[in-house]
Formats: structure tokens, C-alpha cells, sequence
């Protein structure tokens, strides 16, 4: 997840959407808690990247 908040601070949402994807894929399978949170990561990037 770390390269993906690096993408977000130079402003690239295109690699940072894909990074937290990545990120989100992983802690589905192992059942983290946080994956819900990647989520809303994830759909917050589409939603200002769509602006």
C-alpha cells in the first residue's frame, strides 16, 4: 500500500486506483479487516478521477 499512497501524493490516481487494488485483492483473501477500508480508498479515487 505503500506505493500506492506515493502514486496519490504525486497525483497519480490512475497507479494509485491500481496499487490499492492490488492491495485490496490481498487482504481479501486473507480476511483483513482492512479491506473495507481499501475499498473506500478505491472508490473515492474513481469518483475524483471521473470529476
Amino acid at each position: 500500500m505503500g506505493e500506492a499512497c506515493q502514486a496519490l501524493r504525486k497525483g497519480d490516481l490512475k497507479a494509485a486506483g491500481q496499487k490499492y487494488r492490488e492491495a485490496a485483492l490481498i487482504l481479501r483473501e486473507r480476511k483483513d479487516s482492512r479491506y473495507q477500508e481499501v475499498q473506500q480508498i478505491i472508490t473515492e479515487i474513481e469518483q475524483t478521477a471521473n470529476r
